[in-house]
């Protein structure tokens, strides 16, 4: 590491805070991003002199977790322990104890992988401070891994925030938060989301304060009132696993019984654009060995056009197909127009110039690809690829002030969640190769409402984006979010109606909203008997 006493204009200085030179493989990642970084400078390690205090639970953690490995397979590749000084050699370290060599290291931040705790002299000794995950935590002396009370609990979420340290313990300052979807199944796999998910808003939120600079960064700083604290009683923790593993059991019953399956619903008339209940839809049931999805509609030729997404169970790949359905809903099945050797699901449609062009998720074969339709409805060619090498999921254009906005799902880091970051680009013409990113990218991070569920709209001079609500689950509902605010630097956009899939007992998720016309369809997710 650097041992350099001035400040570097050209870098971020970091230092990182640890209990010895074991870290867990999310850290030592973030660490290793910082190593490769053209802009942010790892300068020093700094040793925390307190002692680390085992959670009053940790052996029936360490067992669960164990057991867990067994049954599901499953590893926690987040907390593996690996040596720093497999990454960093001839490196500066010092104890927490030595103020005056951290001073005069002049540090933008120090990153808190520690789970003892803080020495309040070091505190000040960052421009930027002390940022710490879920902090709270180690205050109450809590070094239990984040992400198992919940799953103990039920909570439909966990959530995960960076904060920091302020010299008041009790007071923190909150520099980003967001949720991710609880796995209810496996403590392992939800540790996993969790720490993998920390390392993508430790970087994000590094490159964001080099590329905003310390005054705009800190501004959007507030202090944090989170203080839902976990405690679990050794009694607490043994019913949350016997009720964990019963749902569990009860699962797998069930679904020797029952199956679930993605069918569509859709009404002729008049749409109601910020429609919130479905329950006077007519149902499209698929054939029991597969699911329809992601419905995007087409008026043309006094008929309406449905492409879909079809997934045949045993070949557990997506094609895009269309259903033909006149003015009074009469239909014929599905066909199918676009396949490849890779999955494809979520066929947005947009009409340009005259032309129909297709915007399928090509997220497996890892770009953003633009099909042409050279014989409507039924054959499309590759056109171009607006985006390669990103994994970027239900990508849908809005044509607004003459420049076609690109809202995709990008997941920036491999063990990213692909349900959190959206993105937006930019371009004068649709058949471009050269999007630009929008200065805010990622634009949003949150579960919530963050993913695309339909084509954006406008209704009564209002833009309005469908979003998925993922807060239970993957395409739990659906939002209608107005967009306020979009051109090149800013973005901004506002909840209007939530969808949730409560009209039917059997419906349980519902996840994209498109009309054209007189028609509209959803898709949803209901419970089927195998037989």
């Amino acid at each position: 590491m650097s041992s350099n006493n001035h400040h570097s204009k050209t870098h971020l200085k970091i230092g990182i805070y640890v209990d010895n030179n074991w870290l867990p493989n999310w850290s030592f990642k973030v660490i290793e991003y910082i190593k490769k970084s053209e802009h942010l400078e790892l300068c020093l390690l700094i040793n925390n002199t307190n002692k680390v205090k085992k959670h009053k639970h940790f052996f029936l953690i360490n067992l669960y977790s164990k057991i867990e490995t067994i049954l599901f397979k499953s590893n926690q590749t987040a907390l593996d322990l690996k040596n720093l000084k497999e990454l960093i050699q001839n490196y500066e370290v010092c104890l927490d104890s030595d103020f005056n060599k951290i001073s005069q290291c002049y540090l933008d931040v120090i990153l808190n992988f520690s789970n003892a705790e803080i020495n309040t002299n070091i505190i000040n000794t960052a421009k930027n401070g002390i940022w710490s995950i879920n902090y709270f935590n180690t205050i109450f002396n809590s070094s239990m891994p984040l992400g198992i009370t919940e799953v103990l609990k039920q909570k439909n979420e966990t959530r995960v925030l960076l904060h920091k340290v302020s010299e008041h313990l009790t007071e923190e300052k909150l520099i980003y938060d967001t949720y991710f979807s609880t796995d209810h199944v496996s403590i392992n796999r939800n540790i996993n989301h969790v720490y993998w998910n920390a390392k993508t808003i430790l970087i994000s939120q590094l490159e964001e304060l080099y590329k905003k600079g310390s005054e705009n960064f800190n501004s959007k700083i507030v202090t944090n009132t989170y203080n839902d604290i976990h405690n679990l009683n050794t009694f607490s923790f043994i019913k949350g696993i016997v009720v964990n593993y019963w749902i569990a059991v009860f699962g797998m019953i069930s679904r020797k019984k029952y199956f679930d399956q993605w069918i569509l619903l859709f009404k002729v008339g008049n749409p109601n654009k910020t429609a919130h209940n479905f329950k006077d839809f007519i149902r499209l049931l698929p054939p029991k060995d597969r699911f329809w999805a992601d419905p995007f509609v087409v008026y043309k030729n006094k008929k309406y056009y449905i492409f879909i997404e079809e997934l045949i169970y045993k070949e557990n790949k997506g094609k895009i197909s269309v259903i033909e359905m006149d003015n009074e809903g009469n239909h014929i099945n599905p066909e199918v127009v676009l396949e490849t050797n890779y999955h494809l699901s979520y066929p947005f449609i947009i009409e340009d110039k005259g032309e129909f062009f297709m915007l399928p998720e090509t997220e497996n074969n890892n770009r953003i690809e633009l099909y042409k339709c050279i014989e409507f409805p039924r054959k499309w060619e590759l056109n171009c690829v607006l985006k390669d090498n990103i994994k970027a999921l239900d990508s849908t254009i809005l044509k607004y002030n003459n420049i076609y906005w690109l809202f995709t799902n990008v997941v920036t880091y491999s063990e990213s969640s692909s349900i959190n970051e959206l993105h937006i680009y930019y371009s004068d013409t649709l058949q471009s190769t050269n999007w630009q990113p929008h200065a805010k990218n990622p634009i949003l991070n949150n579960h919530h409402y963050t993913r695309p569920a339909g084509s954006i709209f406008v209704d009564n001079n209002k833009i309005y984006r469908p979003t998925q609500n993922c807060s239970k689950h993957y395409g739990y509902g659906m939002n209608l979010r107005e967009i306020l605010t979009l051109n090149k630097h800013e973005y901004e956009e506002k909840e209007v109606v939530s969808v949730l899939p409560d009209w039917e007992k059997d419906v349980f998720s519902t996840h994209t909203f498109n009309f054209d016309n007189q028609l509209t369809v959803i898709d949803a997710k209901i419970k089927r008997l195998k037989k």
